[in-house]
């Protein structure tokens, strides 16, 4: 994973996949991630799970926010990150977009407030990542925040929301 260059412009699923493990590791407080529905890049895979429970494990005011397109796939395809957003609920947002939202086209995800990993459209595999890029992950944190305000709702990840 160290060979795999930062700042520059990749186009390789694996590489994909090395990233986001690299930007997960990095975190320490926070996780934001913003993606269609979570079905690229092994966000559901048992080691990026393992990672994020350590993480909420080892730092109890850490927070995880998710703000996803479409959870079907979560709901219905990654039933470990969906055990770890039912366990941890009090520290595990997941937010659907309006149909505002919706139309927004890339993806990405923000570790702290140094680590990113950033795909420029969901269609493609082209994405640019880094473990140190404060000034990025300022700009991308905006952008998150904006998403917020196009969500309609939280969803719950209990049966009938209790």
């Amino acid at each position: 994973m160290s060979s795999l260059p930062e700042n520059t412009v990749l186009t390789s699923r694996l590489d994909y996949q090395f990233a986001l493990t690299a930007v997960l590791e990095q975190a320490q407080q926070k996780v934001f991630i913003f993606d269609t529905d979570l079905s690229f890049g092994g966000f559901e895979t048992a080691d990026n799970v393992e990672r994020l429970r350590a993480l909420l494990v080892k730092q109890p005011a850490v927070t995880v926010t998710l703000i996803l397109q479409d959870t079907r796939y979560l709901l219905g395809r990654c039933p470990r990150l969906l055990g770890l957003i039912q366990r941890y609920q009090h520290v595990m947002t997941v937010y659907e977009t309006n149909d505002e939202g919706k139309r927004v086209s890339d993806s990405f995800v923000l570790a702290d407030d140094r680590a990113y990993l950033r795909r420029f459209h969901v269609d493609q595999v082209r994405f640019k990542y880094s473990l140190d890029d404060a000034v990025t992950v300022s700009l991308l944190s905006l952008r998150f925040e904006e998403l917020l305000q196009l969500t309609h709702h939280q969803i719950s990840t209990t049966p009938l929301g209790l």
